[in-house]
C-alpha cells in the first residue's frame, strides 16, 4: 500500500485529467430499467423494500473492464438509505467489490463471495457531510483498494478476490424501509493507472 494515501490521490488526480463520463454514453453500456434510469443528466437508482428481505438493486455499466484505476461519483441520498458503488465486478470469478455508504455516517466494503468484509466503521466527521451529496472515491492499483469520502482518506485494503471488471452503482432496500429507496448518482470520473 501507500505510504501517503492523500497524497496519493492528490497526486492522481492532478497529473491527468479525469475521463468525465456521461451516463447516457451507450458505449459503456449503463443499465436502463425500472430501478436503473436516467433523470435530468444524472444516474438514479432505486429499489423496492420487500417484507423479510433485503434488496440490492445493482446498476451496471455492463461494457466496461477496469484495472487499476479511481473511480469517482456524486452520490445523492435523499433520506435513509444505504448505497454506494460497485467495482471490479467479473462475471467469470462471479465477484465483486461493494463500497456501502450509509446515512448513519459509516461506511463497509464488501466482497460478494464475502472473502473479504471489513466492520461498519464509522467515516470521521468531517469526512461525511450532513447534507444529501457525498463524493465517493475508490483507487483500486493492484490488490490494494484505498477509499475516500469527499476527499477524506477513510482506508486502504488488500484483497485479491478480483483485480478488473465492472463498474456500477446500487441501493439497498431493507424491510423496515417506508417506500422506495433512491439514490442518484452524477459527475462521474475515471482515472485509468495502468
Amino acid at each position: 500500500p501507500h505510504t501517503d494515501p492523500s497524497g496519493f490521490y492528490t497526486w492522481i488526480t492532478s497529473r491527468q485529467p479525469a475521463n468525465v463520463q456521461s451516463f447516457a454514453d451507450t458505449t459503456t453500456g449503463w443499465d436502463t430499467s425500472p430501478d436503473c434510469s436516467f433523470v435530468n443528466g444524472n444516474y438514479q437508482v432505486s429499489a423496492q423494500p420487500e417484507k423479510g428481505a433485503v434488496i440490492l438493486a445493482p446498476c451496471m455499466a455492463e461494457k466496461t473492464n477496469y484495472v487499476d484505476f479511481v473511480f469517482q461519483v456524486d452520490m445523492t441520498v435523499t433520506r435513509n438509505e444505504t448505497a454506494g458503488l460497485i467495482f471490479h465486478r467479473n462475471s467469470v470469478l462471479n465477484a465483486e467489490y461493494l463500497f456501502l455508504v450509509n446515512s448513519d455516517n459509516t461506511y463497509l466494503l464488501n466482497t460478494s463471495n464475502l472473502s473479504y468484509s471489513s466492520q461498519n466503521t464509522i467515516a470521521p466527521q468531517k469526512a461525511f457531510s450532513r447534507q444529501t451529496l457525498n463524493t465517493l472515491t475508490v483507487i483500486a492499483r493492484g490488490h490494494d483498494i484505498y477509499l475516500f469520502i469527499n476527499h477524506h482518506y477513510l482506508t486502504t485494503v488488500s484483497d485479491a478476490t478480483t483485480s478488473s471488471g465492472q463498474i456500477g452503482m446500487f441501493v439497498e432496500a431493507k424491510p423496515t424501509d417506508q417506500g422506495s429507496v433512491t439514490a442518484n448518482f452524477s459527475n462521474l470520473k475515471i482515472w485509468n493507472l495502468s
